[in-house]
């Protein structure tokens, strides 16, 4: 993710997917990580280093992914790499291998220097270790045989001649690689053991706790890497960048959020505490807090939450207010509009400088299908108002408390819409008698009538 642009020109790559009898059920090349696989991200490592070809190698049926590029599909890799010229480097990365920098792939090609294969050792940590300070940097073929390692760098001479090619995935119950590397030591040739810019480069997945421990360090460096662009983080441990997330300099992440899909935050936006933007763009100077927003627009200067949830569809513009235990979804909301506390807006379309008072909404599924209600500029709706689509309120119209808009209100216009309150004289005592409630309105009856 570090690399300089065109550094593995020359080069073949070959990544490995998934084999069908390999590793625990459920987890290979394609398992997610984050919004990407595992093969996804190792893709990533690869995007800007231009090698002369890339080739994806899996047994599995079905496309690589979404998260891949195109790239040539086989079962087997003698059938790949059988046209190279012998000088040409093949390098082979395992498609579970989520944490390879282009840094670390380009220090093996260059650390090969005419050894037929050179390989990550792991070292410092890893199970590979205990082998790379037995034999140094020359191993013997058995041992290097025996661990699956991240990344190899080929000579393609390698897979030709006195070697005999490479055993066909679908053809070796083991490590295909393994058993080439063990062929190559039992020829005579040369192997030699890198070790990696970072020790974790090297690690593969291939159980639970190895996932775990990946999907941490990725975000550890998604996370590392905003803050040394220009973004405020005020607790990495909880903090989470999906890989496809983009961040201006001087936006400020406040604890426990989540950001993922392709979201975008504006300059001087504040985020957080307890917040989480999925594939949600949001414009600069913008407060969000206690919030969910998925698939959202947020428009600059806004502020949205505590405890607001902005479903697929929200499209608000500058300077709105979506406040506490707001929800609002497919809904366009005009610049300046403020929904400040206890609304549900649903399927709408509001003009600019809206004002919604607490507890009101929009009704829009009338039991076979779902409308949508359009206001107008400059719109007062009072508390406890409920506007049924499809109703359209003018421009400048306001709504009286408690009224249930049906039809279309007039620009300028009130809308009201209750019964004429009628008070019952007695009816907690008939209701409830010997109630605490009832002895309550008897002494404040009492009361009243000496007064």
């Amino acid at each position: 993710m570090t690399g300089k642009s065109g550094r593995l020109a020359g080069t073949t790559v070959v990544v490995l997917g998934d084999r069908n009898e390999a590793g625990p059920p459920g987890l290979g090349a394609s398992t997610p990580l984050d919004d990407r696989t595992l093969a996804g991200h190792v893709f990533a490592a690869l995007a800007d280093e231009r090698p002369d070809r890339i080739v994806l190698v899996t047994d599995r049926d079905g496309p690589p992914g979404a998260d891949l590029p195109p790239v040539a599909v086989t079962g087997e890799l003698a059938g790949v790499l059988g046209g190279d010229e012998p000088s040409h480097t093949v390098l082979v990365v395992r498609g579970n291998a989520p944490l390879l920098t282009a840094d670390t792939l380009h220090l093996l090609l260059d650390r090969r220097d005419g050894a037929e294969v050179a390989l990550l050792s792991g070292k410092p940590a890893g199970p590979y270790r205990d082998w790379v300070e037995r034999h140094g940097a020359e191993l013997v073929a058995a041992d290097a045989a025996d661990f699956q390692v991240g990344a190899y760098a080929f000579a393609a001479a390698a897979f030709e001649g006195a070697v005999g090619g490479l055993v066909p995935m679908t053809e070796s119950p083991g490590d295909p690689l393994a058993a080439l590397v063990r062929r190559l030591g039992d020829a005579g040739r040369r192997i030699v053991a890198v070790e990696p810019v970072d020790w974790r480069d090297a690690l593969t997945v291939d159980d639970p706790v190895s996932l775990a421990f990946a999907r941490r360090e990725v975000a550890e460096r998604l996370v590392r890497r905003w803050m040394l662009g220009g973004v405020t983080v005020l607790d990495p441990r909880t903090t989470w960048i999906g890989p496809d997330v983009v961040l201006e300099p001087g936006v400020t992440l406040l604890p426990n959020v989540r950001l993922t899909g392709r979201t975008t935050v504006g300059a001087g936006c504040v985020v957080g505490p307890d917040v989480s933007l999925d594939g949600t763009a949001v414009g600069a100077d913008t407060r969000i807090r206690s919030a969910t927003c998925e698939q959202a627009v947020i428009g600059a200067r806004s502020s949205v939450g505590p405890y607001a949830f902005l479903r697929g569809g929200t499209h608000a513009g500058d300077e709105v207010v979506a406040g506490a235990f707001v929800e609002i979804k497919g809904t366009r909301i005009g610049a300046g509009t403020r929904i400040s506390h206890f609304a549900c807006v649903i399927d709408g379309v509001i003009g600019e400088r809206a004002n919604f008072a607490a507890f009101t909404g929009l009704a829009n599924f009338d039991g076979a299908r779902k409308q949508s209600a359009v206001l107008g500029r400059d719109v007062t709706v009072a508390s406890g108002t409920a506007i049924v689509a499809p109703a359209r309120l003018g421009d400048g119209a306001c709504t009286a408390a408690g009224a249930i808009v049906v039809r279309d209100v007039p620009p300028g216009a009130l809308a009201i819409s209750r019964a004429k309150q009628t008070n019952v004289d007695g009816w907690t005592e008939s209701r409830f008698p010997g109630s605490r409630a009832a002895e309550s309105a008897r002494l404040a009856s009492g009361e009243t009538t000496q007064r």
